[in-house]
C-alpha cells in the first residue's frame, strides 16, 4: 500500500468453489480521499458482485463471522465495519 496505489489478494467469495484462487486486485486513490478508504469502496464493489442483501463476514479481527448488509442504503456502515476490519490500528482521513 502506497498513498496514491495499492494491490490486494483477493481469495474468492464464491463458497462453492471446491478451491481457493487468488486474484490481485489494483486500487488506485483517485479523488477519494485516502487509499484505505478506496481499499474499503473496491471490496463493497467485489462485494456487491455476489450479494445484494445480507451477507455473512468472517472477520479476523474480531474471530467470528458477522451478518453485515451490501444494500446501498447501508453503505457507510459497511464501510465503517471494513475500515475497522482492515486497518483498526489506523485512523484514515476522508
Amino acid at each position: 500500500m502506497g498513498y496514491s496505489e495499492a494491490e490486494l489478494m483477493f481469495f474468492g467469495w464464491n463458497k462453492e468453489v471446491r478451491h481457493r484462487t487468488a486474484q490481485l486486485i489494483e486500487v488506485k486513490k483517485g479523488d477519494v480521499s485516502d487509499i484505505r478508504l478506496a481499499i474499503v469502496r473496491r471490496m463493497i464493489v467485489i462485494v456487491r458482485q455476489f450479494e445484494q442483501a445480507d451477507f455473512e463476514w468472517t472477520s479476523q479481527r474480531l474471530g467470528r463471522d458477522v451478518t453485515l448488509s451490501a444494500r446501498a442504503r447501508d453503505t457507510a456502515g459497511l464501510e465503517d465495519f471494513l475500515m475497522q476490519e482492515f486497518f483498526h490500528d489506523q485512523r484514515p482521513s476522508r
